[in-house]
């Protein structure tokens, strides 16, 4: 096995990795009524998304539940770990 196969794999690995706990942070996170915006999100090829329509509204801080910027916070508590 070629050394730019094994640092591809492993970055890749620590990709999915990341998103993974992206993903279970932001579900933690998440304000919670009906479930709908926890529940919306996704792992993708690329990223992490949620396609739940009110989601900026809430990461811009309508909830009394969360604070603002919950997602920005999930990336950095990650980021530093």
């Amino acid at each position: 096995m070629d050394l730019k196969y094994q640092l591809n794999a492993i970055v890749k690995n620590r990709v999915e990795e990341f998103k993974s706990k992206l993903v279970g942070e932001l579900k933690r996170n998440t304000p919670v009524d009906t479930g709908k915006a926890r529940n919306g999100w996704t792992k993708t090829k690329i990223g992490v998304e949620n396609h739940v329509d009110y989601i900026s509204h809430l990461n811009n801080g309508t909830s009394k539940q969360a604070p603002r910027y919950f997602v920005q916070q999930a990336i950095n508590r990650l980021s530093k770990s």
